[in-house]
This record gives C-alpha cells, sequence and structure tokens, in this order.
C-alpha cells in the first residue's frame, strides 16, 4: 500500500483505567532481553486479520529491520486476512487453512494478531479464542518456527468515560489477558500493544492535538497509528534503539566517539566541520503521513528505536549551524543542540530519502506477494474451465509471480546497503 509489551519478562496486568491513572506514561520494557528477530530468519510471517493486512505495521517492523540490519538475510511474508479470527474462519478449515497460508512458507518466525473479530462475540468466544490460540502455537511450534503473540490493537470512538472513548475495549483487553496467559503456559513471547496505543490515544487528546485521530473508523489504524503499533511491538521484541552515533571535539580536533559508524577526512576551518561518515545501517523510515503522532508528548519513538545521532562539541557557544549532506541543507542546529547530540532520522537529506526509497520498494514488493497468494494461487477455476491448458496458465502467471517477487527482494537488498557521505557543519 502507498501512503494513502511485553514478552517472557514480567509484567504486572492491571486494567487499562487503572493502568492509565497510576503508571508513568509509555513506560515500556527495553533492552532487557535480545531482539526476537534473527538473522538467517526465512520468511518471517505475519498472521492476522484485516489490520494486519492493511501492510503497514509490518511494513514499519519489516523496513526497521531491514534497514537496521542491511546485511541481515530475511524475508517477510504478510498473510493477514480481513474478517480473520483465531480460529482461521475466512480460510475455510482452520488446519488446511493453517497448512496453506503459514505452515507451507516454512516460517522462521510467526507473529499472531488476532482479537479484534475474535473479540465480537464477547465473553461466549473467549473460549474459543482460547482455545484457538494455543492450536495455533502447537501447530506453528511443531514445525520449529518461533511464536510471537501479540495482543489486538484497540478501538477509537467518542464514547465518554471509556479507555480511548469505546466500551468495547474493556472486552479486547480481556482477550490481552487471555492472551498472556496462554504465552505463559507455552513459554512463547508476548506482547501487549494495547496498553500502550490506549495511552498514546488519551494523551494526544489530553493535549488537543488538532485533527488528532489515529484509528479513522474506529477499527483500522492510519499510518500515524500503526506507527504505534509498530513501536509497540519492535520494543516488545527488544528492538535496539541505536542506529550510529558519532561525537566530534572542535577544539580537540578529533573524533571522541564512533559507534557503528567510521569517519574519514576529518576538516576543522573557519568555525566549521566536515567529514565523511560511513554507518553500517539507516534509520528508520518513517512516513510523512505517519509523523503528526509524533507530536504526543512523551512518545518519541524515534528516539526508542531510532537513535541516529550526530554530537558537536567546542562550537562556538552562540552560533547557528546549518548541516550539509552532499551538498544539499537537511537542517540548522544551534551550537547547544549540538553539543548535547542531535538525531537525524528524520532530517539526514539523502539518507532519510534512501531509507524512505527502502520503505516504497517493500510496499511494492508486498504488492506482488499479495497479488501472488490471493489472486493467483488461491483463485479457484470453474469447473467449465478447469482444464490443463487453463491450469497451466495459471502456474505460468504464478512462475512469473515468482521470479518478479526475487527481483523485487533484490532491489531491497541492493537499495538498503549503506553508503558513504559527506557532513558540512556550516556557521550561519
Amino acid at each position: 500500500m502507498s501512503d494513502s509489551n511485553h514478552s517472557t519478562r514480567n509484567h504486572i496486568v492491571i486494567p487499562a483505567i487503572l493502568f492509565l491513572c497510576f503508571s508513568p506514561i509509555f513506560q515500556l520494557p527495553v533492552g532487557a532481553g535480545e531482539f526476537l528477530l534473527r538473522d538467517g530468519d526465512k520468511p518471517i510471517v505475519f498472521l492476522g486479520d484485516s489490520i494486519t493486512q492493511q501492510h503497514m505495521y509490518t511494513t514499519y517492523i519489516e523496513t526497521y529491520v531491514l534497514t537496521r540490519f542491511p546485511n541481515w538475510n530475511v524475508t517477510f511474508r504478510n498473510v493477514g486476512w480481513g474478517g480473520d479470527v483465531a480460529w482461521l474462519a475466512r480460510r475455510g478449515q482452520f488446519d488446511s487453512g493453517l497448512a496453506r497460508d503459514v505452515l507451507s512458507l516454512k516460517p522462521a518466525v510467526v507473529t499472531i494478531d488476532f482479537g479484534m473479530n475474535d473479540a465480537r462475540g464477547g465473553d461466549r468466544n473467549l473460549p474459543k479464542y482460547i482455545k484457538y490460540q494455543k492450536k495455533l502455537v502447537e501447530k506453528i511450534s511443531a514445525l520449529g518456527s518461533r511464536v510471537i503473540l501479540i495482543s489486538p490493537s484497540p478501538e477509537e470512538r467518542d464514547q465518554k468515560n471509556q479507555p480511548a472513548g469505546s466500551a468495547y475495549n474493556h472486552m479486547l483487553w480481556k482477550y490481552t489477558q487471555a492472551l498472556h496467559k496462554i504465552a505463559k503456559q507455552y513459554n512463547v513471547p508476548f506482547i501487549d500493544q494495547y496498553t500502550p496505543f490506549v495511552k498514546v490515544i488519551e494523551e494526544g487528546r489530553r493535549a488537543k492535538l488538532k485533527n488528532f485521530i489515529l484509528i479513522p473508523g474506529g477499527v483500522h489504524p492510519n499510518w500515524a497509528g500503526h506507527l504505534v503499533m509498530a513501536w509497540a511491538i519492535l520494543r516488545g521484541m527488544h528492538a535496539p534503539a541505536e542506529v550510529s552515533s558519532l561525537e566530534i571535539n572542535v577544539k580537540g580536533k578529533k573524533v571522541v566517539s564512533a559507534t557503528n559508524c567510521k569517519v574519514k577526512d576529518l576538516k576543522i576551518d573557519g568555525g566549521g566541520v566536515s567529514f565523511v561518515r560511513i554507518d553500517n545501517a539507516l534509520p528508520w523510515p518513517i512516513p510523512q503521513a505517519g509523523r503528526f503522532v509524533l507530536k504526543v508528548p512523551d512518545f518519541d519513538p524515534i528516539q526508542d528505536l531510532s537513535r541516529y545521532m550526530l554530537t558537536v562539541k567546542g562550537l562556538n557557544p552562540g552560533g547557528s549551524y546549518e548541516l550539509k549532506i552532499d551538498g544539499q541543507p537537511s537542517a540548522k542546529f544551534t551550537a547547544g543542540q549540538l553539543s548535547k547530540g542531535v538525531n537525524l532520522t528524520l532530517q539526514a537529506g539523502p539518507i532519510t530519502k534512501q531509507a524512505l526509497l527502502v520503505r516504497q520498494e517493500v510496499i511494492n514488493k508486498n504488492r506482488i506477494f499479495f497479488n501472488s497468494w490471493r489472486h493467483v494461487k488461491l483463485y479457484h477455476l470453474p469447473r467449465w474451465l478447469n482444464t490443463p491448458q487453463t491450469r497451466a496458465l495459471k502456474q505460468k502467471e504464478l512462475d512469473r509471480l515468482a521470479k518478479e517477487l526475487k527481483n523485487a527482494e533484490a532491489r531491497i537488498n541492493a537499495t538498503r546497503a549503506p553508503k558513504p557521505h559527506r557532513f558540512e557543519i556550516i556557521p550561519i
């Protein structure tokens, strides 16, 4: 599509309303474990309903991994299906649907995100939800795949005195708690995206941000809402925050530290600084359509998950400076800001553009896979048309799309390779 937590660690489960009132805002477990995704995970499969089929939170997660670890040999497949539930009602029979859409991919990892539709049945559906979530864990784990259970996301409505304005969220919280118990029983990672998402909505409303809405229509988030989902999920996966960081001391005319990057050709003259920076990773690509949620007080997914840092000390204390990258004006900072360190994720000129290009290539790749899976592979030829000739044509189209998919992933891998860039910090 175009722009149109916790894991196995200890976690206190309390009702959402109390959580909102008494817990510090937006605190999620961080850095207490190894990132749940690894080099060689082929494929990482996203299983879920229409919110997964939107290809939005999954695109954020996929592009995070691809840009943060450009040398990793990983692939991703999204098998979300609109209207689906834990018992895979939209895919025919549970066992055959699971075998066809998930197990046949021989996944390394499967994230499971159901509940929005399941909970429409209220308390009556809860035992069924529990039963089939357990079956999903058992059958996927039996294949040797790693499973990550993700709570449902919340609704956003305008009902008074309700979490995120929706009374339905109380039922979604029940399902979230039940899923957490399943994760503990099977010793698999569990990520609560419901609680932090509600908190972001509540805080955005308290701040009275103009035109603030993350879930238009109540159920399906926009790009900003999916950014909140991806932030919560990645944090629950223990995703590292640092892209790379560089500190330069002007008076000492030296590089103080360089983490996950290298520096060449450092020059300090005329009150300015220039150098070539060679990073080992790219910043997380955040599209313009998702950025308005960054105005929510104390919500900073960029700092939490994409620290692309530059620190320059010893500049003229009262001075202002322009940052140019490859000759392109990228941002302006005061000496004080540069001395404290600035995060360039959203304002690194050609570097930010390269990361966003990776995102577009991912979107294109996902379109190819969806078309191959849903429109060709699952297309049932009517009886009168089911001939050897038409079956051969169908297979020919599948083969063509498989080749197109392979080429798309080669483009992604080429696009995500970091490049050297010349930085100039020029007095204004």
